[in-house]
């Protein structure tokens, strides 16, 4: 706890220079570090009791509940039409086929201690490139309406026309996956990494270890970018209409 106190006095600088520069940041970076604090510390205790249990049915229920939440939050970030009924087959299937993949191979084992932290971080990244590409598309939407409109007049299908906006619109949801590939090792040193390392785990197998996350995490960046594009695009384009 002395740690997190005293890597706390971070957060009161950014404090500081959010009221110097008026960003008006202050509010939310208070709420939002407490709130990590009670999240994580809840968390804890709970993967304490988890890891105890080790049964696979407190596992399933265990990614249920985060799929709710991750789902949750998608809805809340993206701000489409019934984004809820959109995020969730994306996240349940990308997520689910990542997983069940490690699971098959061997990669990953069924008991609770590997399987719960990893579908946290697939959901985690099926997450952040679900919101990426939506709002991406929303934005490339709003400045392509003529163009879409145009084709679909001439009979072009929807699908087609907005075809373009698709494709920038998931490589810009992939470009920081595709980045930390690009660094890691000669910039940037992940958490794992750190966390195994720190734990006094050989170098040679916390980086294994990481390139297996690192993969993964490619694997279902692209699934969830192309999910939300087959799921969202009509409610993507409805919503950039309205907003426009």
């Amino acid at each position: 706890m002395q740690d997190i106190a005293l890597t706390y006095l971070l957060v009161l600088v950014a404090l500081f220079f959010s009221w110097r520069m008026d960003l008006q940041l202050e509010r939310r970076i208070l709420y939002s570090s407490f709130r990590a604090f009670v999240q994580l510390m809840a968390m804890g205790f709970v993967l304490v009791w988890l890891f105890e249990q080790n049964a696979w049915w407190l596992s399933g229920a265990a990614i249920g509940v985060m799929l709710f939440f991750a789902t949750h939050t998608a809805n809340s970030h993206s701000e489409i039409k019934d984004g809820f009924l959109v995020a969730l087959p994306v996240l349940f299937l990308s997520s689910g086929a990542v997983l069940g993949s490690l699971l098959i191979f061997g990669v990953v084992h069924t008991s609770t201690r590997e399987v719960i932290p990893m579908a946290g971080m697939i959901l985690g990244n099926a997450l952040n490139v679900y919101t990426l590409t939506v709002n991406r598309l929303k934005s490339d939407v709003k400045l392509r309406i003529d163009e879409i409109e145009a084709k679909v007049a001439l009979g072009e299908e929807l699908k087609s026309a907005m075809k373009g906006a698709m494709r920038q619109a998931v490589k810009a949801a992939m470009l920081p996956i595709l980045n930390n590939l690009n660094t890691v090792g000669l910039v940037l040193i992940p958490g794992v990494t750190v966390g195994m390392l720190l734990a006094g785990a050989d170098p040679l197998d916390a980086v294994s270890y990481q390139l297996v996350i690192m993969y993964m995490m490619v694997g279902v960046s692209v699934l969830s970018g192309m999910l939300t594009i087959h799921f969202g695009y009509r409610k993507i384009l409805s919503t950039g209409v309205a907003h426009g």
